[in-house]
């Protein structure tokens, strides 16, 4: 349980952990009091910019047994998601993780299964979901602006910049769809009232990761040789703009949000966190919307490897 007014939190990957860590560390009811990576340097840059002390982990599972650790963020490659987590849970801590929630629709399942069944708060981290920009959006739809939404477009490019530093990325189970597209396709869903998909058509392809090409930075072929996912993706919400027609007038407006102190996306996410596991307030992006992802996800994939249309008929809702 957390101390009284106050989550003590654990960081996992000195990734992506960072942007969700110093919004974490700089909320007044949330201390970050524990790291864990691989390598201890990491670790050590990172601490000097958080206020405190923390302690370092290189084995996730002794950090979990530490009961001074009242919940943690999972911030690692894909395929290392669904083990951290489920050892968090199951040591009765909360769980933050970041997207998307697993490698494939499988191992989302069990996550979802094990956190549930703990009672524990388990939260997607989904920094364009909780972008001030879609929050607007979001909060637009719900209030009926809009009226009757009832088609939604999502488009994700990535130009270029293939992350090979990140063997999650170009292993089966990571690549661009997963990495960037989540983004995309989480905010439509989430913004549209998260609708139950029927069927799932797609393409994809990787033309520049197996021959070595898109990657910011020269690498060897047996880099490259390790390919196995799709190099699509990445994405922009920029300018934010409401289309609707008002009297039979179309009416194009520009939204200019106000400007705020903090990192907008990741201050939300934890703020959201920490007002789950103290206040007790309903987790607006449990992990079982990150495993409806995954699923919509993995269904667009197998369309693409067998030419297909996939039928949704065991939708986890």
């Amino acid at each position: 349980m957390a101390a009284a007014g106050t989550v003590r939190m654990a960081i996992v990957g000195m990734g992506i952990g960072k942007a969700n860590g110093l919004a974490l560390a700089a909320n007044p009811r949330c201390r970050v009091v524990a790291l864990c990576d691989l390598v201890e340097d990491r670790m050590a840059e990172f601490a000097a910019e958080l206020p405190g002390e923390q302690e370092f982990f290189t084995d996730y599972k002794q950090m979990c047994r530490d009961r001074s650790i009242d919940a943690i963020f999972v911030g690692t490659p894909n395929q290392l998601h669904v083990p951290i987590a489920v050892e968090a849970v199951r040591r009765d801590k909360h769980v933050l993780v970041t997207k998307p929630l697993a490698d494939s629709e499988r191992a989302a399942a069990r996550l979802v299964e094990v956190a549930e069944k703990a009672g524990v708060v388990n939260m997607m981290s989904l920094s364009t979901r909780f972008s001030p920009a879609c929050q607007y959006l979001q909060a637009r739809a719900e209030s009926g602006y809009f009226g009757e939404l009832y088609y939604g477009r999502a488009r994700s490019v990535r130009r270029n910049g293939i992350p090979a530093w990140n063997l999650g990325f170009i292993a089966e189970g990571g690549g661009a769809f997963r990495d960037m597209g989540v983004h995309v396709l989480d905010a439509a869903w989430s913004i549209m009232g998260r609708p139950r998909p029927a069927t799932v058509t797609g393409v994809s392809g990787a033309p520049f990761g197996p021959r070595g090409l898109g990657y910011s930075r020269p690498i060897s072929q047996e880099t490259y040789r390790q390919f196995a996912a799709d190099d699509y993706a990445g994405a922009r919400l920029s300018p934010l703009t409401i289309y609707r027609t008002e009297d039979g007038v179309e009416e194009d407006t520009s939204v200019n949000l106000p400007a705020r102190g903090g990192s907008g996306s990741w201050d939300n996410i934890a703020a959201h966190f920490i007002d789950c596991i103290l206040d007790g307030t309903e987790c607006t992006a449990p992990l079982r919307h990150g495993l409806q992802v995954q699923q919509m996800m993995e269904a667009l994939l197998k369309s693409a490897s067998t030419g297909r249309e996939v039928r949704l008929r065991n939708y986890r809702s």
